[in-house]
C-alpha cells in the first residue's frame, strides 16, 4: 500500500539543508521505497511531504533519519495517510 507522509517540524531552512548534507555524505539520501520527497518553508519552519511504496519502507528509514534530525536539534512529527492515487508526470 502506497502511503503519503507529511511532517510537521521545528526545523529551519538551515537545519533542513544540514540534514540533506548529512544524508548525501552517508549516501542515504535515496532510501529504498521512497517515491518522492518535497520540502518547503511555511511560517518559518520546514514542512515535508514524502510518498513511500509501503509503511515498511518508511519505517526502515526511521533509524537512519531520526538521529540525523536530532543531531541538528530538530523534531519531526509524521502524519501518515493511505494514498488513493500517486502519479509522476
Amino acid at each position: 500500500m502506497t502511503i503519503a507522509v507529511s511532517f510537521t517540524t521545528n526545523l529551519t531552512v538551515a537545519q533542513y539543508n544540514e540534514i540533506w548534507r548529512q544524508l548525501r555524505e552517508t549516501k542515504t539520501d535515496h532510501p529504498q521505497g521512497r517515491l518522492s520527497h518535497v520540502g518547503f518553508e511555511s511560517n518559518g519552519t520546514m514542512r515535508v511531504v514524502d510518498v513511500w511504496q509501503s509503511m515498511e519502507a518508511f519505517e526502515a528509514f526511521g533509524p537512519t533519519l531520526m538521529p540525523i534530525i536530532a543531531s541538528v536539534g530538530g523534531e519531526a512529527t509524521p502524519e501518515i495517510h493511505e494514498a488513493q492515487h500517486f502519479q509522476v508526470s
